[in-house]
């Protein structure tokens, strides 16, 4: 996969450390979440993505979000991921509060 196969569209989330896009694969079709990671000039930030990036790339399970590849940009590291249509956990505990424990226990399995 290459990143200018790549064609953003909306931006899906944010955070501290950068935002994801939502994006599709022009030559599959398929839909994807583009993480882009803004890259800090400093020893804790490399080793907090080279862990993730590790992560995702030696996970291979169907509960795990597939990793589709990682470039680097101006600004960092972009990474193509799966995308998931239901949000994130953040956005489901805004919208009903809390969660009860035998639901958590559900999706920790």
């Amino acid at each position: 996969m290459k990143l200018s196969d790549i064609i953003l569209f909306n931006k899906l989330g944010s955070g501290a450390s950068g935002s994801v896009m939502k994006a599709i694969h022009k030559p599959t079709k398929k839909v994807l979440a583009l993480k882009e990671i803004k890259v800090k000039n400093d020893a804790l930030a490399r080793d907090a993505i080279i862990s993730e990036l590790t992560m995702l790339q030696t996970c291979d399970h169907s509960n795990i979000i597939k990793s589709y590849g990682a470039f680097l940009t101006e600004n960092g590291v972009a990474i193509a991921l799966e995308y998931m249509n239901a949000g994130s956990l953040a956005g489901i505990l805004t919208k009903i509060g809390k969660i009860p424990e035998p639901v958590l226990g559900l999706i920790t399995v």
